[in-house]
């Protein structure tokens, strides 16, 4: 019985352990890339893309700052830490909110550019669809 206690404050800690690391955080990602264009799309609309629950969606630009995220979010996300965001400029962040809690992310390559879409406040679930739009180097979405 003795073991048996001790194997289950060890799965107890275990656990504390990966809230305190972030590991929930990890679990929100949702894989790169998401946004994969057509040759006629000409919008995206991410309520219908997005299917989980969210209520804000925000876009983060190349070399944005955790402090900076956090502030557009308004609450601290420790998620940040599995993204490149902080040190690249290949990708911009996605970053979805429900309840003031982070329900999903996922980095995009800026061969489907999203720099456009940055703004400080999101967007809300139901302003979220964005104009396909040639540019220099590919395309990318605009308001």
């Amino acid at each position: 019985m003795h073991t048996v206690r001790k194997i289950l404050v060890l799965l107890m800690l275990v656990a504390a352990l990966g809230v305190l690391t972030g590991c929930e955080a990890e679990s929100t990602r949702l894989p790169a890339n998401q946004l994969l264009l057509g040759a006629g799309d000409t919008k995206v609309d991410f309520a219908e893309r997005f299917v989980f629950p969210w209520d804000r969606v925000y876009v983060f630009v190349p070399y944005t700052t955790s402090k900076a995220i956090d502030s557009a979010l308004g609450f601290e996300w420790p998620g940040y830490k599995g993204s490149v965001i902080g040190d690249s400029d290949a990708v911009t962040l996605v970053v979805f909110v429900k309840d003031g809690k982070v329900a999903g992310w996922f980095e995009q390559s800026r061969e489907v550019d999203l720099v456009g879409l940055a703004k400080p406040d999101g967007y809300a679930h139901d302003d979220a669809v964005f104009s396909v739009e040639a540019s220099g180097t590919g395309v990318g979405l605009q308001p």
